[in-house]
């Protein structure tokens, strides 16, 4: 993760391991996550205008386009929640925790896998095939959108997606 560079993904600077822990080094992002923005766990109380909702969306969008397209190999994130969605000071959305992610070949349609990621926000076909593809990260990424729309939780906004999908 060391090596990705973009504008949009959070930079990981260094990392230190131990035997009870692992740490990370990323880039400092003062406004936090979208969740806690979003939702109120925030240090900083600010209410989100419409066009740094857009700036947050067009930000994450590109972060997620970037890993589908541009990385070789492809990353799959498999973990595309608001809490991953790192803020900088000026409010440019970040993606982070690559925890979950899976390399895929540039010649692949999907990765095998267990299922894992966070409820709320997987796709359901993911429960079914244990396939991880790219669709269930802009699957993810549209409950995402709903959430950063509405300002509701992932579990309300999934339901709406689910509706929307099947009309």
């Amino acid at each position: 993760m060391g090596d990705i560079k973009h504008r949009n993904i959070v930079s990981l600077y260094g990392y230190y391991t131990a035997p009870q822990y692992n740490l990370l080094i990323y880039e400092l992002m003062p406004n936090g996550s979208l969740d806690s923005l979003l939702h109120g766990k925030s240090l900083n109380r600010m209410v989100l205008d419409w066009p740094s909702r857009y700036k947050i969306a067009v930000g994450t969008a590109r972060g997620i386009s970037y890993l589908h397209h541009d990385c070789i190999p492809h990353i799959i994130h498999r973990d595309i929640k608001s809490s991953n969605i790192l803020l900088d000071q000026n409010l440019e959305a970040r993606v982070s925790d690559f925890g979950l992610a899976t390399l895929m070949e540039p010649d692949k349609t999907h990765v095998s896998t267990l299922v894992a990621g966070t409820f709320g926000y997987l796709a359901p076909e993911y429960f079914d095939t244990g396939k991880a593809t790219t669709k269930g990260d802009v699957y993810s990424f549209g409950v995402v959108l709903l959430e950063l729309l509405t300002g509701e939780k992932s579990q309300q906004t999934k339901h709406l997606l689910r509706r929307e999908l099947s009309l």
